[in-house]
């Protein structure tokens, strides 16, 4: 059984201004060309084989990984930012590319349900 997790500064009780799952729904803009141009400290694509996927599967999987994310949150009264929900969507974009997104997002979700979101998502990246 894991421990419990120490709070930061009242972190988890208070609502984050950059909240990824706001409480109406509504058309999303397009999430494309901020992934296509997320580069990392090398100056390279931060999503490895981006030029693979269509901008509407990138939009897609934006969708769907908030959308899941968001609903798991919601039920635990959490709040996401969109960094947590932007560094998801990376990862998750690498695991299209390779084949292994359905999988990943099954997982992913299945450990958020179980687990806190820090146990996910450290670091910048989910494990």
């Amino acid at each position: 059984m894991l421990g419990k997790l120490p709070q930061r500064s009242g972190q988890a009780l208070k609502r984050v201004r950059n909240d990824a799952c706001p409480d109406s729904t509504g058309t999303l803009p397009s999430h494309a060309s901020f992934f296509r141009n997320w580069k990392n400290i090398f100056g390279l694509p931060e999503v490895e084989g981006i030029d693979a996927l269509s901008d509407q599967r990138i939009n897609e999987i934006y969708s769907e990984v908030r959308d899941a994310f968001c609903a798991i949150a919601k039920r635990k009264k959490e709040s996401l930012p969109d960094s947590t929900i932007n560094g998801l969507v990376r990862d998750l974009l690498m695991d299209d590319v390779n084949g292994n997104f359905p999988a990943q997002l099954s997982q992913g979700t299945a450990m958020y349900n179980e687990h806190p979101i820090q146990i996910i998502f450290r670091k910048g990246r989910a494990y």
